[in-house]
């Protein structure tokens, strides 16, 4: 904000850089000088070392032309060569209501003045600014409140962002997990199958009580009969 009651100097759109911002180029590569000192003017750049920053200003200061203060306050209207239409401790929100009441009640008289009297439009023009321009006043002092509640509620929404997120990861690690376990029971039934495939491939066939093991039950029917046929072929003729 500007809190000087002077005018604002005319300055170029575009002005240039100061001068020495020349002592700024190659500055990683630039010589200091024998005595220290820092020539600005006809400086070749990297001939002389650039100096440090200057210190953080305090106060008033200069900047395009107008005059600034980095003291974080709201001038008055006064500090602003304005005249204020309230005083000083008020309820922002009556005044804000009373300045809207007077603004619409001059906008209908300058409209009296251009029917009746063209000429007189100034005045009203003027207090039509200064109205406006009390409103904004009273409208900035809030701006703190403003900056602090934009700040509550960007706080906010990034504790429910975070929230959120913490709850998707969350759903997420429990996904996995029942993924994972049901892989890994599916692997021990898939083990548990196979073990009982190998068994039954390698085990022997299984006996019944039907059966009889040939040399529990003695020889066969086919042993019996090359038995006899042996024997009778080894008996001599009968005379």
């Amino acid at each position: 904000t500007n809190s000087s009651m002077q005018p604002p100097a005319i300055v170029s759109q575009f002005p240039p850089p100061p001068p020495f911002w020349r002592l700024y180029q190659n500055y990683k590569h630039a010589e200091p000088d024998v005595d220290g000192d820092i020539n600005m003017d006809g400086a070749e750049p990297g001939s002389v070392r650039a100096p440090p920053p200057p210190p953080p200003i305090v106060g008033t200061y200069s900047m395009l032309g107008g005059m600034y203060t980095t003291e974080d306050i709201l001038p008055t209207l006064e500090q602003e060569g304005r005249t204020q239409l309230y005083p000083a401790d008020v309820d922002p929100v009556t005044e804000l209501k009373k300045l809207n009441r007077s603004l619409l009640f001059t906008f209908l008289e300058l409209l009296d003045v251009l029917i009746s009297n063209p000429e007189m439009f100034k005045e009203k023009v003027d207090h039509i600014e200064l109205l406006f321009v009390n409103m904004h006043h009273l409208l900035n002092g809030y701006r703190p409140h403003q900056a602090r509640d934009t700040l509550i509620v960007m706080l906010e929404d990034q504790i429910n962002r975070r929230k959120k997120d913490i709850h998707e990861v969350e759903r997420r690690v429990d996904v996995a997990k029942n993924i994972v376990g049901n892989a890994f029971q599916q692997l021990h039934t898939s083990e548990t199958a196979l073990h009982a495939n190998t068994q039954s491939l390698f085990a022997p066939p299984p006996h019944d009580g039907t059966e009889s093991h040939p040399s529990a039950a003695g020889p066969s029917s086919s042993s019996r009969h090359h038995r006899d046929t042996l024997t009778s072929s080894s008996r001599p003729p009968p005379s």
